[in-house]
């Protein structure tokens, strides 16, 4: 393996989306919605290999079952944008095996764990496509088992210039948190209109507030570390189930490689080719495997080269080093010092040779590699651009439908109100 894959969602209710399905989808099972009053049946699907629940610190033991640990996510969410679950896919090694797949799960499933999400997933063993698909919750719990809050309203306070807490106890906007000593500052207050201070219902004064997320999940910074933390796992059990591979969860361009990363083909690219057909997105990803191969052996061959150049440089200056010691020995010899006036000249010979060779090599490799990324980010162009146009096509199809429809039903009430004719 000498990639890294893993892909991160949300299961939003703004989208029509539920966990419980996902849930489904994710165990290959059969579960109901007690919220929508659906059930969702993925039990007929073959790949499924292996399912688990793994709950965090302070969860109730009986949200082991997965219908009534998503159901109770559903009905504690209850805005209309609710977040109930994140959803990831990470690709598992084609060298693992069945068994060794089970027991990365678990590592994986310890890394969410220990941040206090419960973590409900699968190992999807498609042919060609071994992964697993994996939720974990997006709300904390409290000590006593009940759900805590995915944030707080902190208040707003005064900072100095170098954006730090101003210390003024005699203050009298100055607050402080009798169980939390550090939680305190000079608070702002929340004006209106006219400059004054808001105050509520009962007469108390309004101070500014804002949200502040109690978990962390919702960094950036998290996203970025359960990549790492995963890619880690993985290198440290093929090094134990002893594999000849190191993957890394930056992208090419971080590492700093020329690489094209292949684009996702999908379920229904997949399903076309197997069906004798061909796939655009298929075939782009087969354009740039053998592009890369082509440059890894380019590479390849441009080292070999390079190191074969370079011994053939030492020894060819160990020769005149030779030589030319002869030459200082014979001192009688008054040709000897006219030679060793030109020993720079031939000592640099072979060097800027051997310079301006490598630098023809890498002229041609860059001029091949910018036709080639081109010729594939081109056809990408095309694809998207055609993609585009069937959008617009089917966009127009389907209004004149709706326009013949009206038409229709218009000319339908216009004989029915005129009456048969005689």
């Amino acid at each position: 393996m000498n990639f890294f894959h893993m892909n991160c969602r949300v299961v939003s209710k703004a989208r029509g989306k539920s966990s419980v399905a996902a849930s489904a989808y994710v165990s290959a099972e059969k579960l109901l919605n007690e919220r929508t009053g659906l059930t969702h049946d993925f039990s007929r699907k073959q790949d499924v290999i292996f399912s688990d629940v793994v709950l965090c610190e302070n969860a109730p033991s009986e949200y082991k079952e997965r219908e009534k640990l998503w159901n109770a996510v559903e009905k504690v969410e209850k805005s209309a944008d609710a977040r109930f679950a994140r959803q990831f896919d990470l690709a598992i090694p084609n060298e693992f095996t069945k068994e060794q797949a089970k027991i990365l799960f678990y590592d994986i499933a310890d890394i969410f764990v220990k941040d206090g999400m419960c973590f409900d997933g699968g190992i999807h063993w498609e042919e060609g496509n071994h992964h697993y698909d994996f939720l974990v919750t997006t709300r904390p719990f409290k000590e006593d088992g009940t759900w805590g809050d995915k944030d707080k309203k902190e208040y707003v306070f005064m900072l100095d210039e170098n954006g730090n807490k101003i210390i003024d106890k005699d203050n009298p906007n100055w607050w402080e948190d009798k169980k939390n000593p550090e939680r305190c500052g000079i608070r702002l207050p929340e004006l209106d209109e006219n400059g004054e201070q808001k105050r509520d219902k009962k007469g108390g004064k309004i101070w500014k507030r804002e949200r502040v997320d109690s978990t962390g999940w919702d960094k950036k910074e998290m996203v970025e570390s359960w990549r790492k933390n995963c890619c880690d796992a993985i290198n440290n059990r093929a090094r134990e189930f002893g594999y000849d591979f190191n993957i890394d969860h930056r992208s090419y361009e971080r590492q700093n490689k020329e690489i094209i990363p292949s684009i996702h083909e999908g379920y229904m690219a997949r399903k076309m080719e197997k069906e004798g057909l061909v796939s655009d997105r298929c075939s782009i990803n087969r354009e740039i495997k053998k592009y890369n191969s082509l440059l890894t052996k380019i590479k390849e061959k441009a080292k070999a080269i390079t190191t074969a150049i370079t011994e053939k440089v030492r020894e060819l200056n160990g020769r005149f080093d030779t030589i030319l010691q002869r030459r200082r020995n014979n001192k009688n010899d008054g040709r000897d010092a006219g030679r060793d006036r030109g020993k720079g000249q031939e000592d640099r010979k072979p060097d800027e040779s051997v310079g301006q060779f490598i630098r023809d090599i890498n002229i041609k490799e860059q001029g091949y590699k910018s036709v080639t990324r081109d010729k594939i980010l081109k056809r990408t162009d095309r694809e998207n651009e055609r993609k585009r146009l069937d959008i617009e096509r089917e966009r127009e199809a389907s209004e004149r439908s709706r326009q013949d429809e009206v038409k229709n039903e218009r000319s339908y009430r216009r004989s029915r109100e005129e009456g048969p004719s005689l």
